[in-house]
């Protein structure tokens, strides 16, 4: 999906930033390297418990590792938008 690409892209990047190979990541995660790999192309799907995981081992925060604005919230938006405000007397 989507947001597993871009999450995949957004822990491959933080993954470069800290200098950590796939390999030693995928060690650390007691996960294959290649699972690793498919994560980081969105070819799998992440789950919260990984999410928590690599943050952890890269020292970020979880939230940093999620998209900002996935395209579902777009279309969420799209389909039903924000009630209006109500007027103040």
């Amino acid at each position: 999906s989507d947001i597993d690409i871009q999450t995949g892209d957004i822990v491959r990047r933080f993954r470069d930033h800290v200098n950590v190979s796939q390999a030693k990541l995928a060690h650390d995660l007691d996960i294959s390297r290649p699972f690793l790999c498919q994560l980081e192309l969105g070819e799998r799907t992440w789950t919260v418990e990984m999410l928590l995981m690599v943050a952890t081992k890269l020292g970020v925060k979880p939230a940093l590792l999620l998209p900002r604005r996935p395209k579902f919230v777009d279309r969420a938006h799209a389909v039903a938008p924000a009630p209006e405000a109500s007027p103040t007397p």
